[in-house]
């Protein structure tokens, strides 16, 4: 029996030259494979743990938030990282019983959520802590060289959201009667 056989040669193209939506379709899988649940849970934690200190402790705290090495963030259409990562302040009971465990009608919590997966973490602090550091508390808040100050902006749902990197947590120094913590961003580059 005679066979035919076609031997096929591709040449790739230069990567870096292919648009960002092409980019993101070629390498979803490495967000995939990248980063298990229990690391999106530790880093979650991490960041938890560093806020609820400095609210709870009015202590200096730092934290390093990020995943594994190779993961690649999300990007909008314009190539800026979006965040997954949330912080939320609720007036729900329901949903406040529901992730805090609590019978409390107030509740602040992050939320790490992507195509995979969504995990919830209470945040045991007062829920009037303000983290707006760019707007209305720039004055309190002292500058750090090397860091960029960033508010995690917590108003229901509309949310700037927050980026993986070093943070600094700083309590502010205000005469306000609620926790005012400044954050800081380690600037890249």
């Amino acid at each position: 029996m005679a066979s035919l056989v076609f031997d096929i040669e591709t040449v790739s193209e230069d990567f870096d030259a292919l648009d960002y939506t092409t980019q993101d379709v070629l390498t979803k899988w490495i967000k995939r494979e990248s980063a298990t649940e229990a690391e999106y849970e530790k880093a979650l934690e991490d960041l938890r743990s560093a806020i609820e200190s400095s609210v709870n402790r009015n202590a200096f705290t730092q934290v390093n938030f990020s995943y594994e090495k190779c993961y690649r963030p999300n990007k909008d259409n314009s190539g800026n990282p979006v965040p997954e990562v949330l912080l939320f302040k609720k007036a729900d009971l329901r949903q406040c019983r529901a992730i805090c465990g609590a019978e409390e009608e107030t509740c602040s919590f992050l939320e790490l959520s992507n195509e995979r997966l969504l995990i919830q973490k209470c945040l045991n602090i007062p829920y009037n802590t303000d983290f707006d550091t760019q707007a209305r508390y720039e004055s309190s808040c002292p500058e750090i060289n090397g860091f960029t100050p960033v508010s995690f902006s917590s108003l229901g749902s509309i949310n700037q959201g927050i980026q993986t990197g070093y943070y600094n947590f700083v309590p502010a120094s205000t005469s306000e009667t609620f926790p005012v913590i400044c954050v800081y961003l380690k600037q890249t580059g």
